[in-house]
């Protein structure tokens, strides 16, 4: 009404009618599958949210039927349900109501849609690509040493004779003792080449582990709920 669209509800418990008729709504008290069966009103669009999930599948079937009858050509049917996908869904919400019978996968819905003159125009489930990735329950270790291994060098390992402790206070060195530290530093270079191949290592897994971590976590991220925009296509029957 606020959109300038004429409108009118279906509910079949009086309780909402005669609050929804008391905003100045126009909503008729029926069930929504006898209401759609004995209506001869064609509609330009039909929104029907939180309603299949409290149906069986034959019942659904019907309704998808009876909206595509009461459809004008190029109509719009939008359907809001349960995404079976959804952890929240599934673990807190879904089976808190009695009278939810089934979770329905968009996919099933968008062809059960389509064989009755439907087809698809937007999905809230493909704007939300559902990724799930294999993980293990505990992760595999990451060896302790592997993390910050041990270095062996120090900063100075060679013994100094006397000569070599006199040349050294006035910043000289022998070209014995310039090739000794020459090989260590060598040496040094390789261990350290080493712990950094190995740090690498170790971040790889680190970030994979962080990665797999996200990708599960954005699990519980995805739409508790589905948006399906259907049109019924131009050559659909009634």
């Amino acid at each position: 009404r606020q959109a300038g669209i004429k409108a009118e509800g279906v509910e079949r418990d009086n309780r909402i009618v005669k609050y929804a008729k008391g905003m100045g709504l126009s909503v008729t008290a029926a069930d929504a599958l006898e209401f759609l069966s004995q209506s001869r009103t064609n509609y330009d669009g039909i929104y029907c949210s939180h309603f299949i999930e409290h149906l069986p599948v034959d019942a659904v079937q019907r309704v998808l039927q009876l909206a595509a009858a009461r459809l004008d050509q190029d109509g719009i049917l939008v359907l809001v349900f349960p995404d079976p996908e959804s952890i929240r869904s599934q673990l807190l919400g879904f089976w808190r109501d009695p009278e939810h019978v089934r979770f329905y996968h968009p996919d099933l819905i968008t062809l059960m849609a389509t064989s009755v003159g439907f087809e698809l125009e937007w999905s809230s489930y493909n704007e939300q690509p559902h990724t799930v990735i294999p993980f293990a329950a505990e992760p595999p270790p990451i060896e302790a040493n592997a993390i910050v291994p041990a270095l062996s060098f120090a900063a100075d390992t060679l013994k100094l004779s006397i000569g070599e402790r006199l040349l050294r206070i006035i910043g000289l060195v022998t070209e014995k003792r310039f090739r000794a530290l020459e090989v260590q530093l060598v040496g040094w270079g390789g261990e350290l080449s080493r712990y950094v191949q190995q740090r690498a290592e170790v971040d790889r897994l680190l970030e994979e582990r962080t990665n797999t971590l996200w990708s599960l976590n954005q699990t519980w991220s995805w739409n508790d709920n589905v948006t399906l925009r259907l049109r019924k296509k131009l050559d659909a029957n009634d």
